[in-house]
């Protein structure tokens, strides 16, 4: 904790360096992260009695969170720090009763209790959701009174009190039993986590706590909030490592939950919550993107992620522990799956039409973007699957699934380019190299890459703005790599117009040039594409750039002619 307050000073105040010079010194032979104690109070003493220039606030939250040991000597410290005679430092500290912290506290320190503070907003709340509850007066008085008065100005166990109340009226307890209940509701969040973990625990099917623990795992560990519908799409995925492919088409149909958000929130028990509108509406560099479905699945709060996190088994939570490993092989095992559902197997809706794909037409190509944008799950799987790949152990197992993939993607012409790409990205590890080249050789053919281009711009065109991104590596990165050319630089030269300028909008390197020095102006006015020269000119593209042969695009334009 300490370490860190001296490295946040270090980096805004490098004037104050000359206080831990004699410190330093100690440790020039060794790592300055191993700091003792000792020399880390030493440093912050300086600081205080012989002030900087300027006045240090050290703003310091969720104390309560720290490790127990040692947290008296450091809040002990800390207040004597900032009661020094001529001291120009203040610490905030922001944490929730402890009793190191309450023994500290005297008339010369400034208090602001939460409770305090919004008790008023505690008050409105309380009695503005209890009249909804058909309880009668004196009970729905006593109710309120008693939330009021136990809430300790946080407003989640507030939250979870209301759920429990709902959840009793809604099984048919009458108001003494109510309120009977209500008075032995733990009053400690922690404690109030694990009376819901436990009766899930209990009351739950085995297939509610299947379920449940599958929310609870690519909640947590996912790498942005889910939507409604991916969640959905993901309950229907099978992990097990013994399922048969071929069963996944079958099966996935009917394994989705038609009642999604009252599975969510049957199988979270009150940790999960439902955010958001059916409908969102962006505007991203004059691009008007409407969003169908944007409900999200969060957590209640940080201090539930923090719960489930730190499970500790027992005979009753055991089935809900959440390693981090485990959960990332389910991200790559369920993103696996899904791709070849969506892309490969023979029971997909637009197989019938691969057979004249080498026909295909604009419309063709619109048609087929419009049935991946149909898939919630693709997004992700594309844009983050080498990322949880990468925080597995043991990933024999998920190079044989990465190996099927590439397989199937490999006899379908509109997955192809998905396959190679697939075969480039875990070929960056030194351990994989060798097993995937063995299970493929990567195709440049022009028909190739003619489609995957085709399919990038018809996104484009569609304003898909989330599939474009995540299309976007898949199509144009083997050919940036070996060509060493930037994606907008590849577009311009394919003459995409709508990739073009989703790139363009999305303030891409206008000026980056490739092997020959050319930029993507260069390449638009040499191929004549007006509409691109117009807007990269209008974005601040550099007109004077010069290739390698001293050419600005003008002059390139004029060669070509």
């Amino acid at each position: 904790m300490l370490r860190s307050i001296l490295h946040s000073i270090l980096d805004r105040y490098e004037s104050a360096f000359f206080h831990f010079q004699l410190e330093f010194r100690k440790f020039r032979h060794r790592d300055p992260s191993e700091w003792r104690y000792y020399s880390l109070k030493t440093v912050l003493s300086s600081l205080a009695y012989d002030p900087p220039t300027r006045p240090l606030y050290l703003i310091l939250d969720a104390m309560d969170e720290s490790e127990e040991e040692g947290r008296h000597s450091i809040i002990q410290f800390l207040c004597g720090l900032c009661s020094a005679k001529y001291t120009c430092v203040k610490v905030f500290l922001a944490s929730r009763p402890v009793a190191e912290l309450t023994h500290q506290i005297d008339e010369s320190h400034h208090v602001i209790r939460l409770q305090d503070e919004n008790k008023h907003d505690i008050q409105k709340f309380v009695y503005d959701f209890l009249p909804h509850l058909r309880l009668t007066g004196p009970v729905r008085h006593y109710a309120a009174e008693y939330i009021i008065a136990n809430a300790e100005g946080v407003f989640v166990w507030v939250h979870l009190v209301k759920a429990d109340i709902l959840r009793m009226i809604a099984t048919g307890y009458n108001e003494m039993q109510i309120m009977d209940r209500l008075k032995i509701l733990p009053k400690e969040l922690l404690e109030y986590y694990q009376l819901m973990l436990h009766k899930l625990a209990e009351e739950g099917s085995d297939l509610d706590i299947q379920d449940g623990k599958k929310m609870f795992q690519f909640v947590l560990f996912s790498f942005r909030p889910l939507k409604v519908a991916e969640l959905q799409h993901i309950l229907a995925i099978p992990e097990d490592r013994n399922y048969h492919f071929k069963h996944i088409p079958q099966k996935f149909k009917r394994n989705q939950i038609k009642e999604i958000e009252k599975r969510i929130m049957h199988c979270g028990g009150n940790f999960l919550e439902i955010t958001g509108t059916p409908f969102e509406v962006v505007m991203r560099n004059t691009l008007l993107i409407t969003t169908v479905g944007n409900k999200t699945v969060q957590l209640i709060h940080q201090t539930a992620r923090e719960f489930l996190l730190r499970i500790q088994p027992s005979k009753l939570d055991s089935r809900f522990e959440l390693g981090w490993k485990e959960a990332h092989r389910a991200f790559v095992t369920v993103s696996l799956r899904y791709l070849m559902l969506c892309f490969t197997y023979p029971e997909s809706v637009i197989q019938d039409t691969f057979s004249g794909i080498k026909t295909w037409g604009s419309n063709d190509f619109q048609k087929y973007v419009r049935y991946i944008n149909e898939w919630p799950w693709i997004n992700y799987a594309l844009h983050n699957l080498k990322a949880h790949y990468d925080l597995c152990s043991q990933k024999g197992n998920i190079l044989k699934q990465v190996h099927v993939f590439i397989k199937l993607s490999s006899q379908n012409p509109g997955s192809e380019f998905l396959g190679d790409w697939m075969a480039c990205q875990f070929g960056q590890t030194k351990s994989a190299l060798d097993f995937l080249r063995s299970v493929t050789s990567l195709r440049h053919n022009r028909n190739s890459k003619n489609f995957k281009f085709k399919v990038l711009d018809a996104a484009a065109a569609l304003q898909f703005f989330q599939l474009f991104e995540s299309l976007l590596p898949a199509c144009t990165q083997i050919d940036a790599w070996a060509r060493s050319e930037t994606p907008l630089i590849l577009c311009v030269k394919e003459g995409l117009i709508n990739a073009s300028q989703m790139l363009i909008y999305r303030n891409e390197n206008l000026n980056a040039k490739d092997i020959a020095g050319q930029t993507a102006l260069h390449h638009a006015a040499k191929n004549g594409y007006e509409a691109i020269i117009r807007l990269l000119l209008e974005r601040g593209a550099d007109k004077m750039a010069k290739d390698y042969h001293g050419l600005i695009p003008l002059e390139l334009a004029l060669k070509t002619l």
